[in-house]
């Protein structure tokens, strides 16, 4: 705690030194902010301040926050939690890798469980993807496009840029997921298990099935396990706020009610009194990291509000 105090003084006197002290003081009462309207006893209010503090300064002002404010970022990202958190991520992954030839133990009545719960998230993400849902603008709109799908990178050569009039069946897979972690929602890591855990849980003796086959089933684990993670770097109260630039309260509402579904019954399922109990490094370093990464969301909500004004300027 002590280094990490020493490296948040040193990088205060490069952001003094790079853009004076009124820079600074920004960058503070930014970050003061975002960990007040962390705090368990803040509601809405407190989200609509960080909001409100970020709307009060000129977009320029506010993309030069961004910029040294990435700084923070990166340390929050680079402690000592986070780097073992890594290694226990890079172990999950590795267990998934060895387990995904193998098969269930059988289990006494829980064939029809497996079987059962198989429809409704295929179902249910089939339907929300046939309805064109887009996480940065209206409804596969040029704008949704250009921000998410248009960039070069080893999810989309430059030579693989989507000719007018593309769909969103048409969109790379890495841009898709960066776009959904961007926006705070993080919808390919859990959409679509809250209504199938429903399927296999629901009546009867189907929630202790399900327990039981977490239990006993290390696939089924470690797919919960990875997907309790998404949820909880998932923001629910941000994540709203990036759903509402598409202007389609039919579709946020579908998302964050499949949120609340798949958060619920996750935690019922796993056992578990709070996202991530379990894994104490991993839900303090994401504690650890979300402040910061709170401060570039609106930073970036910002952005997004204002650049319809700059277009027709």
């Amino acid at each position: 705690m002590r280094d990490v105090r020493l490296l948040g003084r040193l990088l205060g006197d490069v952001l003094r030194e790079s853009g004076g002290q009124d820079l600074l003081d920004d960058v503070e009462r930014l970050r003061r902010s975002v960990i007040a309207a962390r705090r368990p006893e803040s509601g809405d209010r407190a989200v609509d301040e960080v909001t409100d503090l970020v709307a009060s300064w000129p977009l320029q002002r506010a993309e030069a926050i961004a910029r040294e404010g990435t700084g923070e970022a990166d340390l929050a990202y680079s402690g000592p939690a986070e780097f073992i958190a890594d290694l226990r991520l890079a172990q999950d992954a590795s267990v998934a890798q060895q387990l995904a030839t193998c098969r269930p133990r059988p289990m006494k009545g829980s064939g029809q469980s497996r079987t059962r719960s198989r429809p409704a998230p295929c179902a249910r993400t089939g339907r929300w993807s046939r309805r064109r849902a887009s996480p940065t603008g209206s409804p596969g709109s040029a704008r949704s496009r250009r921000s998410v799908g248009c960039g070069s990178g080893p999810g989309r050569p430059a030579g693989a840029a989507p000719a007018a009039g593309a769909r969103l069946d048409d969109l790379r897979a890495i841009p898709w997921v960066f776009a959904w972690a961007q926006t705070r929602v993080n919808l390919p890591g859990w959409f679509g298990l809250g209504s199938g855990l429903a399927a296999a849980a629901g009546g009867g003796r189907g929630l202790h099935e399900a327990r039981a086959a977490y239990r006993a089933w290390p696939l089924l684990g470690v797919l919960l396990d990875n997907a309790e993670m998404s949820l909880a770097k998932t923001d629910r109260r941000i994540a709203e706020r990036y759903l509402a630039l598409g202007g389609r309260a039919d579709l946020t509402a579908m998302v964050l009610a499949e949120y609340d579904l798949t958060r619920r019954l996750v935690l019922a399922v796993t056992g578990h009194h709070r996202l991530l109990s379990d894994r104490p490094v991993l839900s303090r370093a994401v504690a650890l990291r979300d402040p910061y990464v709170d401060a570039l969301s609106h930073l970036q909500l910002r952005a997004h509000r204002a650049a319809p004004r700059r277009r027709r300027a």
